[in-house]
């Protein structure tokens, strides 16, 4: 099994579910310094309507249409189930 810290070193994609487009929330804070850091990050909340942190947002993660490694998410329980509905990877 790999660890967190290997899975992270590999990745490059990062969707981060519940990210908020107010810079005072912590997914923002989060996102914003993984994006510093190399990554790309995907915003996936239905509440947004513009780009976050120069990226386009997304409803649900099976709207993303590229390939992400690595999902986080930071939010209210009730937005994780509506997320995804397709198919396990």
């Amino acid at each position: 099994m790999d660890t967190a810290e290997q899975i992270l070193r590999e990745s490059k994609v990062i969707a981060v579910v519940g990210l908020s487009d107010r810079p005072d929330r912590p997914s923002h804070g989060v996102a914003r310094y993984m994006q510093e850091h190399g990554y790309r990050i995907i915003p996936v909340n239905p509440k947004l309507t513009g780009p976050v942190l120069g990226e386009q947002p997304y409803a649900r993660l099976e709207d993303v249409p590229e390939h992400v490694d690595v999902v986080t998410y930071s939010g209210e329980r009730w937005m994780c189930r509506p997320l995804w509905t397709g198919p396990s990877a």
